[in-house]
C-alpha cells in the first residue's frame, strides 16, 4: 500500500506543474488537467487513509481498489515524465491515459471504496498466533516489578514495537493497553502516523489521560511550547500507561519524549514504528548479501526515493542534503534491526549492510504484493523476457547479475537504474538513466554523453584502460568509481569539469604531468564527500600540490589515498591542511608525516572514526591528542621507528574517559608501553566505569625484544607487556610480533610469558596471537656475551646507568677468547688487554668506548682473525681520524668483514698506506674482506673540525674491500647542520660508492633536523655579532680599496649589453645573469684543489658555463623588435633543474643541465614582464604581463588557470607568501595587490606612499619581496625602501638623500632578512638594517668599478643586486655595462684574494659609513 501513495504522490506535482502558464496549454486541455488533478487528490487521501492500516484488516475491494489506483499512477507517471524529457505534445499524454479523466474519472461514489471499510478492523481476539508476541511484551514491560505502586520514585520504562506495516504492530499494542489499562489510573492510546500535527498529537494524549479536565479546555489556543508544559505539568507524580502508535521520524519522537520525561512513578511508554520505502529495497538483493552504503544510498536517491522535497525540508530542518538523508535513513534501519550492520573494508567503520533471511523472505512477500520487485531465480532464464515484455514501460530498475542482459531485454525507455555485467541495448536512449553500473566491459560507449540526468557511473569491476571524454559532459554526476586497484587513463581537465561529484574512486598512473593535472584538479571537486585513489607522489611538487588539492576540499567525509611505489619522503606534520571537520575516514598511505598532523585533534576533527596514517616519530602529546578523539573507532599508526620505545602516558582525570569509542587500535613500528600509573587505574580497584579504551575489541602491536630490554632496565616485561587494565569488557584479541632480532632466547620466552600472563588476568581472557619475526642470537653467542643484569622484584631488567671503567682495569683472559660482548661496561679507551697477542683468536668484538684512538684502530687492524668489529662510543661531537701506516706486505683487518662505529664521525686517513698510491696493489692492505660497513655522519662536526678537508676526502671509503664491499649504511645527523652541508656530504657518499670497484649499495637516512637559512644566517651573526660593525661599517673616515673583496666575473664575449636579472642557485654554487640582448651567462664555481667544496670562494674565480654545442640560453625574442627595450624576466624552480625566462617574446623553458629549450609558450603580445615559481609546485607560474594582467599557469600541462586583473600598468613585482596563502603583485602603477591562493581572489590593494607625502600619483617600476617569516613585505621603488606588513600596512620607509641621493635601482634581502643591499643609479652601494632600515654604511662606485670604466663618460650602476642563498654578506651586482662582480667585505673565512684588476687599475676604494643623518623616516 505504501507504493501506491509513494506512487499517486509524486504524480501530483508533476500534474500541478501543468498548469503553470509556461505551458500555455489549451483552455480543453488545462480543465482536463485540473478534473484529473482533484481526483488524484481525493484517491491520494484514501491512499493515506488506508496506507496507515495493517494489509489483513482491509477487505478484498480495498485492496482491490488501491492496487488499481496504484497501477493507474504508474502509467500516468511514466507517461508525464516522457512528456517533460522529450517535449511531446501534451493531448498525446492526456490520448495516452485514454479514457478521458472525465469520462475514466475516480470518482468517490463510484470507484472509491466507502470509509465504512475502514472501519472494518479485526479485533484483537479474532487474531490468530496474538498471544504469544502479546505475552512477551506484558513481560518487557515488567509490571511486578512495582507492584502497582504509583508513590514509588521508579522510572518510566519504555518499549518499543519494530516492524514493517502490515505486521499487526497497531493490534499488538491495542491488545496489550487494554489488558493493562485498568492496572493504571491514567492511560492514552494516540495513533500518530505519518507527518503528524505535533499540536493535536499533545492535545490528544492530554484528552486521553484526562477527558473530562482536558475536553472543556480551550487547548486551540495553546502553542506547541505550552502544550509541552501544560503536558509534563499534569504526568508528574503520577503512573500513566500511554501507548504512542505508528511513530514515522526521529523528529516528533524527540518532541514527544521530551514532553513525557517528568513522567515517573512506575509508568510504562510504549511505541510502535516503521520504516517502509527503502527497507523494500531490500528485494532487490539475493540471500546473505553484502550491500554497501553508498551504494544502496545512490540507488535510493536514483529511484526516487530521497526526493528532492524530502531534502528541502530536511535541509531546512537540520541543514542535511540528499546523501545526508540517505545515512539518516540507513541508520534507522539498522537501529530497528531491520537490516544488519556491516564492517567490510575497514574494522571499526560501518560501511555496508546484509538482511537476515527472515526478514528477506518477508520483503520478498510484500514486494510482490505490491508489484514493487520480480525475482527471477535459478532456472527461470525462459521467464525473463516475458517478464519484461508484459510490462516493458513500467520496468525502473533493473539489476542482472548472471543473465546477458543485452540479448534478453528489449528496449525498456524508463529505467531509473541498471546494475548488469555489460551494456544494455540503447544506452543512449535511456533518458531517465540516474544509476548504471557495467561489469566486465572493456571500452564505454559514446553514447554515454546523451545521460543528461545521470547521477552514478559504477565502474568498478570493468576492464576499461580510459575514460572517454563524453563523461565530461555528465555534470549532473554526483558519483564516479572506476578500479582503485589499477590505474585508469583520464583525460586532460575532465575531473576539474565534475564539480558536482561526492564521491570519486579512480587510480591514476602515468607521466608526472599526468598526475600533477589530476592532483590539482581534486582540488575543484569542493562537493566531494569520498575520495578513493591510487597516485604516485614521486616528486616534493606533486605532494605540495596534493596537500594543497586536499585543503581545499571542505565537505569530505571518508579520504583514502594508496601510493603505488612504498618509496615517501617526510612531510612535515604541521604542512598542508586537510579539512577534517566533516570527516569520519582518513587513510593517507601515500605520505610518512614527521609526527601527527597537526590537524588532527578533537576540535578539528571531532566527527573521525576511523585513522590510518604513516608517522615518522610517535610522540606522547600525540597519543594523548588521538585519545580525546571523540568518535574514534580505529587507530592504525604505522612508523618506520623501530628501535625506541613510545610510553603512552595519559593521565586521567576523574571521570574523564579517554579513548571512549575506540574498538580496533594497531600501532606497528615501535614497542609500545601503556603507562597508566597516573591513572585511575593505578588504585588497587578498577574503577567500573573504565577511562581508557572502555570498548577496546581488537590490539595489535609490535614487541622488540631487545629495545625493551634495553631502554627500560628499571622494569620488567610484566609491566612493560601488562594491557590487563585495557578493554576490561570488551577486549576479545590480541596479536603481538615479536621481535627476536638481537635478543636472548631467555629474553623472548620471557616476553611471551608476560604477554599469557596478561591475557590469562584479563577479565574477558582474550585471544592472544604472537608470532616471532627475526632471530634470537644462538646459544654460542649467548655463552660468550657477558651481561649485567639487576634483580628487580617483579624480574629481570636492565640497569641503564654504566659507570666508567678504565682500559687498563681488570684483565680478562683472551687466549681461547672468539667472541666477546661487554654491554655493561662502558671503557674509558679500548681495554689494554685486546691485542693480537693477548686475543689472537678474537672473532666478534662488541664493546663500548669513551673515546676510539688512532692507536687503538691500530691496535685493532692487527687482530688476525677479526671478522666483525662494534664499536660503540657516547662521543658524537669529535672525529676520529683513523690513521694507519701499513708497512709492505702488511695487511691490516685482514679478514674483517663487518664493521660499525656508532657516536663520533669517522674519517679513514688512508694517506700513508699503499692505497695512497697511484696504482692500487692487487693485495689490498687495508680490509680486503669487508662486506658491510656501517658509521655515522655527523655533518656539523665534520664540517667545524676538518675544514682543511672536503667531505669526499673526509667520507671516502673508495679503498677498503675494494673486491668485497657490498653495502653501506651511513646515517647522516644534521643537527645544527645546514642544508648545504648536508647534501654537500651526501654527495661524497654517493661519489665514493659510485667510484668503488664494486658499487656497494649505498643507505643512507637523515636523523635529527637542519637548521634553516634564517636560523643560520642568524647564528653567524650570533657568533660574531660585531661581523656588520667590522666587515661593513669599517670607519666614519673613507678606506681604500683593502677593505672590501671583489671579484669580477670572466666573460671572454663581453659586451655592452646591461645585466636585467641575476640569481643565484639555490645552492650557491652558480650565478645566473640575463643581459639585454636576451643571452643568459652562468657562471660555476667548480671542484678544484683550491676549492674541494665548490663553494662560492673568491680566492677561486667561477667558470663560464658553456653548452656542448656552444650555444647558450637565448630567449625568444620578436623579430624587428629590439630587445634592449623589452621588459626581460626570468625564475628558477626550487631545486635549480629549469629556468623560466623571457626577454619580450614567448616564455621559455629550459634545462638547466643541457641548456636546451624545452618548450615555449604565451606568444606577445602582451609580453611578460614578471615570473614568480609558486614555492609548493614548481608546475605553477605566476606571469605578470603589459598589459597590466597576472596569468597562474601551469607548465606541465600548457594551460592558464586563471587571470588577475587589477593593476593599471604593467607587473613589475610578484611574491608568494606560504603561510599567509597570498600572491603578492606590484606594478608600475606603484599599486600593491593582495590576491587569496584559495580562489584567487583579490583581498586587498594599495598605492605605495608618495616621499615626503608629496602629492601626485607615483610611476615607475615596483618590486617586492616576502621576508622569510613570510610576514612583511620588502617594497622598492626609485623613490623609496619600504616595509609592510602583509595587510599592506606601512611599517618604515627609507628614501634617498645625502650621502645617496641618486634613485634606487635594485634592492633586496640578505640572506635571513638581516640586512638589506640596495645599488643606485649613480654606481653607489648601500647596506641597511633590515628591520628599521637604518642605513650601515655605503659602497662608493671606485670602490668596485674598474677607474677605465668609470671614467668613460656614462655612469656605470649596479642595475640588479642578488645576494648569496648561504651567506649573508656576499652579494653580487650586475651593471649597466654588461659587467657582474661579487662583492664581500674583508673580514670573511674565504681570505684574501686576488682582484682581476691590477693595482695599477684598481682606483682606490670609497667605503663610507653612514652618518647620524641617515635615520630612516617610520
Amino acid at each position: 500500500m505504501e507504493l501506491a501513495v509513494r506512487a499517486m504522490g509524486s504524480l501530483l506535482p508533476k500534474l500541478c506543474e501543468l498548469l503553470k502558464e509556461e505551458y500555455g496549454l489549451q483552455k480543453g486541455v488545462k480543465k482536463k488537467v485540473q478534473v484529473l488533478s482533484r481526483e488524484l487528490e481525493a484517491a491520494h487521501a484514501v491512499l493515506r487513509e488506508i496506507s496507515d492500516m495493517p494489509p489483513d484488516q482491509l477487505n478484498a475491494l480495498v485492496r482491490l481498489w488501491a492496487r488499481d489506483v496504484r497501477e493507474a499512477s504508474y502509467d500516468m507517471r511514466t507517461s508525464s515524465t516522457h512528456f517533460w524529457c522529450t517535449s511531446m505534445p501534451l493531448s498525446l499524454l492526456l490520448r495516452h491515459t485514454s479514457p478521458p479523466p472525465q469520462e475514466k474519472a475516480l470518482s468517490p461514489s463510484q470507484q472509491r471504496p466507502s470509509t465504512s471499510h475502514l472501519e472494518s478492523v479485526k479485533s484483537a481476539t479474532e487474531l490468530v498466533g496474538i498471544e504469544g508476541p502479546k505475552d512477551e511484551l506484558i513481560d518487557m514491560l515488567s509490571l511486578g516489578d512495582d507492584g502497582g505502586d504509583a508513590s514509588g520514585p521508579k522510572k518510566m520504562k519504555i518499549v518499543s514495537v519494530v516492524g514493517f506495516g502490515g505486521l499487526g504492530k497497531t493490534t499488538l499494542a491495542k491488545a496489550v493497553y487494554d489488558q493493562l489499562k485498568p492496572r493504571f489510573k491514567w492511560g492514552a492510546f494516540i495513533p500518530v502516523g505519518r507527518n503528524p500535527d505535533i499540536k493535536k498529537v499533545l492535545r490528544d494524549i492530554l484528552v486521553g489521560l484526562d477527558k473530562e479536565k482536558f475536553m472543556n479546555f480551550n487547548m486551540t489556543m495553546l502553542d506547541e511550547k505550552q502544550l509541552m508544559d501544560e503536558l509534563k505539568e499534569f504526568v508528574k507524580e503520577k503512573r500513566c500507561f500511554i501507548v504512542i502508535d505508528d511513530i514515522w521520524d526521529k523528529e516528533s519522537w524527540k518532541l514527544i519524549r521530551c514532553a513525557l520525561q517528568e513522567i515517573n512513578c512506575g509508568s510504562r511508554l510504549v511505541i510502535t514504528t516503521r520504516i517502509y520505502e527503502v527497507a523494500t529495497y531490500a528485494a532487490y538483493f539475493p540471500e546473505d548479501y553484502v550491500t554497501r552504503k553508498n551504494t544502496l544510498i545512490w540507488k535510493w536517491m536514483a529511484e526516487g526515493f530521497i526526493s528532492k522535497e524530502q531534502a528541502a525540508a530536511a535541509a531546512a530542518a537540520a541543514g542535511v542534503g540528499l546523501f545526508e538523508l540517505g545515512e539518516r535513513y540507513f541508520n534507522e534501519l539498522i537501529n530497528r534491526n531491520m537490516i544488519q550492520a556491516q564492517e567490510t573494508q575497514y574494522e571499526g567503520y560501518v560501511d555496508a549492510c546484509s538482511v537476515h533471511d527472515m526478514v528477506l523472505d518477508l520483503i520478498h512477500q510484500l514486494s510482490s504484493e505490491e508489484n514493487f520487485v520480480t525475482v527471477l531465480n535459478g532456472g527461470e532464464d525462459r521467464n525473463f523476457r516475458g517478464a519484461f515484455l508484459a510490462d516493458v514501460e513500467k520496468v525502473r530498475s533493473v539489476f542482472a547479475g548472471r543473465y546477458n542482459f543485452c540479448a534478453l531485454c528489449p528496449r525498456v525507455p524508463f529505467l531509473r537504474v541498471v546494475d548488469c555485467g555489460d551494456v544494455p541495448r540503447h544506452l543512449g536512449s535511456l533518458l531517465h538513466l540516474r544509476y548504471l553500473r557495467l561489469r566486465r566491459i572493456t571500452e564505454l560507449p559514446r553514447e554515454v554523453r546523451y545521460l543528461r540526468l545521470l547521477q552514478t557511473l559504477d565502474l568498478r569491476d570493468s576492464l576499461i584502460e580510459e575514460l572517454p571524454e563524453e563523461v565530461g559532459l555528465l555534470t549532473q554526476r554526483v558519483c564516479l568509481r572506476a578500479s582503485d586497484v589499477w590505474a585508469i587513463r583520464v583525460p586532460a581537465g575532465l575531473i576539474g569539469k565534475l564539480t558536482s561529484l561526492q564521491e570519486l574512486r579512480i587510480s591514476c598512473e602515468g607521466e608526472d604531468a599526468i598526475i600533477m593535472q589530476f592532483v590539482e584538479e581534486l582540488g575543484l571537486l569542493k562537493e566531494l564527500r569520498v575520495l578513493k585513489t591510487r597516485i604516485s607522489v614521486r616528486s616534493e611538487s606533486i605532494m605540495s600540490a596534493l596537500l594543497e588539492s586536499l585543503g581545499h576540499l571542505h565537505n569530505i567525509q571518508e579520504l583514502q589515498i594508496w601510493e603505488y611505489h612504498s618509496s615517501k619522503d617526510w612531510v612535515s606534520s604541521d604542512a598542508g591542511w586537510v579539512s577534517c571537520r566533516h570527516l569520519h575516514l582518513l587513510r593517507l598511505d601515500c605520505f610518512e608525516f614527521s609526527a601527527l598532523p597537526a590537524w588532527i585533534n578533537s576540535s578539528l576533527a571531532p566527527n573521525l572514526s576511523y585513522l590510518d596514517v604513516q608517522v615518522v616519530v610517535v610522540k606522547d602529546q600525540d597519543m594523548e591528542t588521538l585519545a580525546k578523539l571523540p568518535e574514534l573507532s580505529c587507530l592504525v599508526l604505522d612508523s618506520g621507528d623501530t628501535k625506541s620505545v613510545v610510553s603512552i602516558k595519559i593521565r586521567t582525570d576523574k571521570g574523564v574517559v579517554y579513548f571512549r569509542k575506540l574498538r580496533f587500535l594497531k600501532i606497528l613500528g615501535p614497542s609500545i608501553w601503556f603507562d597508566l600509573r597516573g591513572s585511575e587505574y593505578n588504585s588497587s580497584r578498577v574503577p567500573s566505569n573504565n577511562t581508557i579504551m572502555p570498548s577496546l575489541e581488537s590490539l595489535e602491536f609490535v614487541v622488540h625484544v631487545r629495545s625493551l630490554k634495553d631502554e627500560n632496565l628499571h622494569l620488567g616485561f610484566d609491566k612493560l607487556l601488562g594491557f590487563q587494565n585495557l578493554g576490561t569488557s570488551s577486549l576479545k584479541r590480541v596479536k603481538a610480533h615479536v621481535n627476536c632480532g638481537g635478543a636472548h632466547p631467555r629474553d623472548v620466552e620471557e616476553a611471551e610469558a608476560a604477554l599469557e600472563h596478561a591475557a590469562a588476568v584479563h577479565p574477558k581472557h582474550p585471544t592472544l596471537l604472537s608470532n616471532r619475526v627475526e632471530c634470537m642470537i644462538s646459544r654460542y653467542q649467548e655463552e660468550l656475551q657477558i651481561w649485567n643484569y639487576s634483580l628487580l622484584a617483579k624480574g629481570f631488567g636492565y640497569s641503564p646507568r654504566k659507570d666508567l671503567v678504565s682500559s687498563d682495569a681488570g684483565r680478562v683472559s683472551c687466549r681461547h677468547l672468539r667472541f666477546l660482548h661487554l654491554d655493561c661496561f662502558v671503557f674509558s679507551g679500548l681495554p689494554a688487554w685486546i691485542n693480537s697477542s693477548l686475543a689472537p683468536n678474537l672473532s666478534y668484538l662488541d664493546v663500548q668506548v669513551v673515546v676510539v684512538k688512532d692507536q687503538d684502530m691500530e691496535t685493532l687492524a692487527k687482530l688476525p682473525e677479526l671478522s666483525c668489529l662494534v664499536l660503540h662510543s657516547g662521543d658524537t661531537k669529535s672525529v676520529v681520524s683513523i690513521n694507519i701506516r701499513t708497512d709492505k706486505g702488511v695487511v691490516y683487518f685482514r679478514k674483517l668483514r663487518f664493521l660499525k662505529i656508532l657516536g663520533p664521525s669517522i674519517w679513514f686517513d688512508l694517506r700513508g698506506s699503499e692505497c695512497n698510491s697511484s696504482r692500487v696493489p692487487s693485495n689490498n692492505t687495508i680490509m680486503p674482506s669487508l662486506e658491510s660497513l656501517q658509521f655515522v655522519v655527523h655533518v656539523r662536526s665534520l664540517k667545524n673540525e676538518n675544514l682543511h678537508l672536503g667531505f669526499d676526502k673526509l667520507l671516502g671509503f673508495q679503498n677498503l674491500g675494494r673486491s668485497s664491499l657490498q653495502i653501506v649504511k651511513a646515517e647522516v645527523s644534521c643537527g645544527g647542520a645546514s642544508i648545504w652541508d648536508v647534501k654537500e656530504a651526501e654527495a661524497a657518499l654517493e661519489h665514493a660508492a659510485a667510484v668503488h670497484p664494486k658499487h656497494p649499495t649505498l643507505l643512507t637516512n637523515r636523523v635529527e633536523c637542519m637548521i634553516s637559512r634564517y636560523q643560520e644566517a642568524c647564528m653567524e651573526m650570533s657568533k660574531a655579532p660585531e661581523l656588520v660593525t667590522k666587515a661593513w661599517k669599517l670607519a666614519d673616515d673613507i678606506v681604500g680599496s683593502g677593505h672590501i673583496q671583489i671579484l669580477c666575473m670572466p666573460d671572454p664575449t663581453a659586451s655592452s649589453s646591461k645585466v636585467m636579472r641575476l640569481l643565484y642557485t639555490d645552492n650557491g654554487v652558480a650565478l645566473l645573469a640575463l643581459s639585454s640582448n636576451a643571452v643568459h651567462k652562468l657562471w660555476k664555481w667548480e671542484h678544484r684543489d683550491k676549492n674541494p667544496r665548490g663553494k662560492s670562494s673568491k680566492s677561486v674565480p667561477p667558470v663560464l658555463w658553456q653548452p656542448e654545442n656552444g650555444i647558450p640560453m637565448t630567449n625568444d625574442t620578436i623579430d624587428g623588435n629590439d630587445p634592449k627595450k623589452a621588459t626581460a624576466c626570468t625564475a628558477l624552480s626550487k631545486n635549480d633543474s629549469y629556468l623560466i625566462s623571457a626577454s619580450g617574446g614567448k616564455v621559455s623553458l629550459f634545462n638547466m643541465m643541457t641548456f636546451k629549450v624545452l618548450s615555449t609558450f604565451m606568444a606577445p603580445p602582451p609580453a611578460a614582464t614578471f615570473l614568480a615559481v609558486y614555492p609548493l609546485n614548481n608546475n605553477i607560474i605566476a606571469i605578470g604581463r603589459e598589459d597590466c594582467s597576472i596569468q597562474i599557469y601551469n607548465v606541465r600541462i600548457d594551460k592558464v588557470k586563471i587571470v588577475l586583473t587589477g593593476h593599471h600598468k604593467k607587473i613589475t613585482g610578484l611574491a608568494f607568501s606560504q603561510s599567509m596563502e597570498v600572491l603578492v603583485s606590484s606594478g608600475a602603477d606603484a599599486q600593491l595587490c593582495v590576491w587569496s591562493i584559495d580562489g584567487w581572489e583579490k583581498k586587498k590593494s594599495r598605492y605605495i606612499k608618495h616621499p615626503s607625502n608629496g602629492s601626485g600619483a607615483l610611476v615607475g617600476d615596483t618590486m617586492v619581496q616576502f621576508h622569510y617569516d613570510e610576514t612583511h613585505l620588502f617594497v622598492v621603488h626609485e623613490s623609496q625602501l619600504a616595509i609592510y606588513d602583509w595587510q599592506l600596512e606601512c611599517l618604515c620607509s627609507w628614501y634617498p638623500r645625502d650621502a645617496l641621493p641618486a634613485p634606487i635601482s635594485s634592492a633586496v634581502y640578505s640572506l635571513g632578512c638581516l640586512l638589506v643591499y640596495a645599488g643606485f643609479r649613480d654606481g653607489a652601494i648601500g647596506i641597511f638594517e633590515a628591520e628599521s632600515l637604518m642605513l650601515q654604511c655605503w659602497i662608493a662606485p671606485s670602490a668596485y668599478v674598474p677607474s677605465s670604466i668609470s671614467s668613460g663618460g656614462e655612469t656605470v650602476y649596479p642595475t640588479v643586486v642578488a645576494t648569496h642563498p648561504w651567506k649573508p654578506n656576499q652579494i653580487a651586482v650586475g651593471m649597466s655595462d654588461g659587467a657582474v662582480y661579487v662583492l664581500e667585505p674583508l673580514d670573511t673565512d674565504d681570505g684574501q684574494m686576488g682582484s682581476v684588476t691590477s693595482s695599477e687599475q684598481r682606483p682606490p676604494s670609497n667605503v663610507s659609513s653612514s652618518g647620524g643623518d641617515s635615520q630612516p623616516s617610520v
